[in-house]
Order: C-alpha cells, then structure tokens, then sequence
C-alpha cells in the first residue's frame, strides 16, 4: 500500500553527532511525543492523556539501544491514537515506498463471507510465476488449514500466520489455494523483490464508456488524468474506478476535479487546530471540462482522497457513487524525516464537505451500495462495474 497523503511538508533534522548509543533513540522519541503535543490537529487527542501515554512508553525509549529496537516502541506509542493519518513509519517502509520495491510473495487478498480471496497478483512474482489466480482462495499456510465460516478465528488464523515474517526472513512458505472448480493448488514459495508502482489505468469499455482506476493520488496523478479526459471528450460515460485507492496528494485530487466540472464549485473545507478554515476551490475547465455522466466507484479501501472526491461528485450531483461505505480516514497530514531513515506522519487537520458533513470515522455512503459476495470474486464477476455500466448507458 502506497504511504501518500494529503499534505507533505518535510522537516529535515539530525541529531548531534555526540550523542552516545541509547541518548539518541531517547532524544528521537521525545521529539515525536512533542511534535504531536503541539501540532496534532485535535487538541484533546481524542480524549486520550498524552502524558501519561508519554510515561507510558518512556521506560521503553530509555531500554531501546538502537533504531531497530526504537521504532517499534514509536509505533506501539502513536497507535495509541488509532489514527490512520498519523503514524510512524519505519525506515523499510520509507525505502519501500521510495523505490516501489518490496519483498513480497506477490499477491493480496479480501476476507469476504468467510473466505480468504486473492483479489491481486503480482507481475514478475514468485506467486504469477506459480500460477496463482484471481478468484483463488487461500485455503491453508504450512499445513494449517482456514477455519471456515467464523470471521474472527479467520482473522487469528491470518495473523498467527505470520506471511510477513516469514516473507522478511526468505521461508519457504507453502500455501494452499482452491480455484474456482474447488481443486487444490499447493504452492511453495519465497518472497522474492516485486516492483509494484502505482497502477495508472484508461480504457474503453462496451458502448464506448471510458474506464479510468488509479492506485492513488500521486504527483503525477492529476496531469495524466486531464490528458485522458481530454483524450476521450467524446465518451458517452466515465466509470472512475477508486477501489483500493489510499489516498494521496490534495493538488492532485483537485486537479483531477478540474477536469469533472465546467464551473467553479468548493470541495469541501479543512480545518486547523484552532478551528481556521480553508475552503477547497475547484476551479473547472470550461468547456474542456468533461461533461458526460460520471459513476465513481468505492469501497472499504478508498480511503482520503479517494473519499473526498466521492463526497464531492455525490454532493454536487455531478455523478453517482456506487459500491461500498468507505472507511472515514479523512484528515490531512504531513511528513517529517526521522533520525534513522524512517518518518513521523502527523494530522494537522480536519475536513468537512462543503455540505459540512465530517467524513473521518463517517465515510462515504455510496448513492448505491453493491453487495461484495465470495462467489462473484471466485468467479471474476464485477457487480459494482456491470452496475456502473446500466447506469450510464440508460441515460
């Protein structure tokens, strides 16, 4: 998952070269205590004691000799504010998210009524060279089979899993997958390096509709989507596929609403600390704007961005939104470099629609809401597409 969100703002710091093993982890988790003591967009910390948190992990700090054993304490510290916009991330990660290299079996599922569904493979992965396949179920992991029709000893089944782990230290794993004839497909595999870039996709569909998805809101996201806008004017439809879309850049969500409207409309407002707001303009193309009927997809992984621009094209009534509540992580944040290598992501505001609706814990209510069953994936059917399609070929 690509680790982008809405505002970036670097702060570049070092710490003193003197400091001896031991003093500079303590100094690194006094400095992210702080900065969300000051800067953090709700001062009450959602009604959490900050200073006790702080005692809390301190004794920890004090033990950690190095960053390998600093960071997770950082982690298990900004948790505590169960926020997806703030977070500490390790500096792994940050390699990862630079390079787009990671250690990977080279596939992602979906826990969908009761069963673990591969919804991605990768290119180039020890799991595509296996000839494992969309619509797969992962049945098993070393030996140990999936409980079945009880999602919380699922979950634990995942976890105690370990794939992560076991990927990191290069094990063989093997897994256990039933296609969609309920036969048995074991695979052996290690974790090989994968380049996963954000994906960037534009096609036309049955009757013509163009078929934009995105991976997220990256720096080069809003340019790429007006050439297309511009390149497919005469489309009778959009289909804007934001399923599994994280989130990304606040510029670039805009830009891509630039090319939606014709006329200036606000997206919405975000607030400070302090309660100032700013209002988010969209200033629209004119006649270059793309003016044929818009269906936005969602679901339980677009979350930011990808819920702001939902919120904007239902409110608006520029389009329909089609598929699944999105999980309401909806605030603005930006990053500061860690001693390390690694990164402080911190919120420093909230948002609200233009219609004054708070999207962070709410989400986005799709106009139409699609129903994700096991079977439709085990078979490759799209119902939140096929939907999209009647939609804008009956107008």
């Amino acid at each position: 998952m690509l680790r982008t969100l809405p505002i970036y703002i670097l702060l570049w710091t070092f710490a003193p070269l003197s400091l001896h093993a031991g003093e500079k982890q303590l100094k690194l988790f006094d400095q992210v205590w702080k900065q969300i003591h000051d800067e953090y967009y709700d001062s009450t910390f959602h009604g959490i004691d900050w200073d006790h948190v702080r005692s809390k992990y301190r004794g920890d700090a004090e033990r950690a000799a190095n960053d390998r054993e600093i960071y997770p304490v950082l982690e298990r510290m900004v948790d505590e504010l169960k926020d997806a916009h703030t977070r500490v991330i390790s500096p792994a990660d940050v390699r990862e998210d630079r390079t787009h290299n990671r250690n990977a079996f080279g596939f992602s599922v979906r826990l969908v009524e009761g069963e673990y569904i591969v919804n991605q493979v990768e290119p180039r992965s020890a799991m595509e060279f296996a000839g494992v396949q969309r619509g797969w179920v992962l049945n098993g992991v070393d030996g140990k089979t999936a409980p079945s029709n009880n999602l919380h000893e699922l979950a634990v089944w995942y976890a105690k899993s370990a794939i992560r782990d076991k990927c990191m230290a290069l094990s063989t794993v093997k897994f256990d997958f039933l296609d969609a004839q309920n036969l048995k497909h074991p695979v052996a595999a290690k974790c090989t390096v994968v380049n996963v870039p954000p994906r960037q996709e534009a096609l036309r569909l049955a009757g013509g509709v163009l078929y934009v998805r995105m991976d997220a809101f990256q720096s080069s996201t809003g340019a790429w989507f007006e050439q297309v806008m511009e390149s497919n004017h005469t489309a009778p439809g959009l289909v804007l596929d934001l399923r599994l879309n994280p989130g990304g850049f606040k510029s670039q969500l805009l830009k891509c609403l630039d090319a939606l409207y014709a006329k200036p409309v606000s997206a919405g407002v975000d607030i400070s600390r302090k309660g100032k707001e700013h209002t988010w303009k969209v200033h629209g193309r004119g006649s270059r704007a793309f003016a044929n009927p818009v269906v936005v997809l969602i679901d339980e992984m677009s979350m930011s961005s990808s819920e702001i621009l939902a919120a904007a094209i239902e409110e608006t009534g520029r389009g329909r939104v089609i598929g699944r509540k999105s999980p309401g992580k909806v605030l603005l944040s930006y990053e500061t470099p860690l001693g390390g290598g690694g990164k402080l992501q911190l919120a420093i505001r909230d948002y609200r629609t233009e219609r004054g609706r708070r999207l962070e814990g709410a989400g986005v209510v799709p106009d139409e809401v699609v129903t994700l069953s096991a079977a439709d994936m085990r078979k490759r059917i799209d119902r939140d597409l096929e939907r999209a399609l009647a939609i804008i070929m009956k107008k």
